[in-house]
């Protein structure tokens, strides 16, 4: 079993469920614009962050390049990053708890330090006792 997850980053989760949760609330006339708004706030939150540190282009570098990494526009992405609802987060341990007590082993694993998605592959040596909810 393959399984991504985003990683749970305290109450920045908490805020960015929020934030999904309003945008999937709001009329489809004005969810675009809303998360076309948040975006720019984050990416302009992010820039003052690493200018404070002197290194503006750290943040800036990646927003130039986003197409070639990510394969999607920015504006794109922002719709979608913002607008993906349901949002479940969980820690590494935590789910790597979850699977084990029900049979699974874990095979190979990445955890997210930061921003985005725990990967985790599973095996079921003895399909008898693996059980899910």
């Amino acid at each position: 079993m393959f399984i991504a997850i985003y990683n749970d980053q305290g109450w920045k989760s908490r805020l960015w469920w929020r934030i999904k949760y309003f945008h999937n609330k709001l009329p489809g006339s004005l969810k675009t614009p809303f998360a076309y708004g948040v975006g720019m706030v984050t990416n302009m939150l992010v820039i003052a962050k690493y200018t404070l540190k002197l290194k503006p282009m750290v943040a800036i570098t990646p927003l130039l390049e986003y197409k070639t990494k990510r394969g999607m526009s920015l504006v794109h992405d922002m719709v979608d990053w913002v607008g993906g609802f349901p949002y479940e987060v969980v820690s590494y341990a935590s789910l790597k708890s979850f699977f084990e007590g029900r049979g699974f082993k874990l095979l190979n694993g990445k955890e997210a330090t930061s921003i985005g998605c725990h990967e985790m592959v599973f095996g079921a040596f003895d399909v008898r006792h693996c059980r899910l909810p």
